[in-house]
């Protein structure tokens, strides 16, 4: 049996997040605009250069081996939302979160590739005055299925 070709169902659920994130900009629909968004792969916040960014990061995927030839997971994503303003940042901070979710509820099932998308928790972390950096998690939950035999294929 040959390997299946295409992009992982993971992949495209992560791939969904950052281009969705992308999109936040202040105006009618959102508090914040974003500067950027970013795959944690050795990024943390203090190398970024634009505020307010989103930093994505897999916490764990569980995966349920399922009937039918399907697999059931379930993904758990920390969305680190960075601003560097100190004038209010708890304010700046929740507005920041409440544009993550909002983005994020417009299309639960990611493009298609996901079954829903749930917030399980926000916590914001403001430092001492030494740093200026200021941070919210946002942690969802994305749940989506792929054939047992092929990882790309959604179901």
């Amino acid at each position: 049996m040959a390997y299946p070709t295409g992009t992982p169902v993971k992949e495209q659920v992560l791939d969904n997040l950052k281009t969705t994130l992308e999109l936040i900009a202040g105006g009618a629909s959102y508090h914040t605009t974003l500067r950027g968004v970013h795959r944690l792969r050795g990024v943390n916040a203090m190398q970024l250069q634009q505020f307010p960014a989103v930093i994505i990061d897999v916490a764990g995927t569980a995966h349920d081996d399922g009937v039918n030839g399907m697999v059931s997971c379930s993904m758990d994503v920390n969305l680190v939302a960075v601003i560097t303003d100190r004038t209010d940042p708890a304010q700046e901070l929740e507005w920041l979160a409440a544009d993550i979710k909002r983005a994020l509820l417009i299309d639960v099932t990611r493009g298609g590739a996901a079954v829903d998308t749930k917030f399980v928790s926000d916590d914001i972390q403001i430092s001492d005055d030494v740093t200026s950096v200021a941070a919210v998690q946002v942690q969802a939950r994305v749940r989506f299925r792929h054939l047992y035999a092929d990882p790309n294929t959604s179901i």
